[in-house]
């Protein structure tokens, strides 16, 4: 009993450890020689044609609220060539079809023991939809022309997701994103 308990607690703790190192949310990527902390001002810049004017309004909502909390000053007007304590934010969104890797496995094992011998298989059944709808989010922070840093990541949507929800997954993916910036 003591084995059968052993062998099962071993597994079980491994899985249990390795929840806590979870990555990060998104996708960050920045330059490494900018002194973010000098930054404490922002604009930002003009919305392209692609995104969504819902979703745009959506992220420069949840942008302004993360960013005045943290006692930023916001800019009425700012261009790219910002530089010292400004950045400018730029933001894109559009909705994205992805392939789902969804499905049963069903899999059996096989050994040796006491001259016997076993053999085993698998099969795969889809389960569900092959496909899902994601709404990309890419959030630049410029300087001088160039992007300083950058996050970008994704949330699932669905043509039956209230206003609510939609602001609701907005407002955490900004707030993930930005929890990353400035890098450390």
């Amino acid at each position: 009993m003591k084995r059968i308990l052993r062998s099962l607690l071993l597994p079980l703790a491994v899985v249990a450890s390795l929840g806590g190192c979870a990555s990060p949310a998104g996708n960050i990527d920045y330059n490494s020689a900018t002194d973010f902390s000098a930054i404490n001002r922002y604009g930002f810049l003009p919305v392209g044609d692609q995104t969504d004017p819902l979703v745009a309004q959506r992220l420069q909502a949840a942008l302004t609220e993360q960013l005045d909390g943290r006692g930023w000053q916001q800019l009425e007007q700012v261009d790219a060539q910002v530089s010292g304590d400004t950045v400018a934010v730029r933001y894109h969104s559009w909705p994205e079809t992805r392939s789902r890797d969804s499905g049963l496995t069903i899999g059996v094992g096989g050994g040796r023991s006491s001259g016997n011998t076993s053999i085993g298989g698998s099969v795969a059944i889809p389960v569900g939809d092959s496909e899902r709808m994601v709404q990309v989010v890419r959030i630049d922070m410029v300087q001088q022309g160039k992007v300083i840093w950058r996050g970008s990541d994704d949330y699932p949507i669905s043509e039956r997701d209230s206003p609510q929800k939609r602001t609701e997954r907005t407002d955490k993916l900004v707030a993930e994103l930005l929890a990353q910036f400035p890098p450390r």
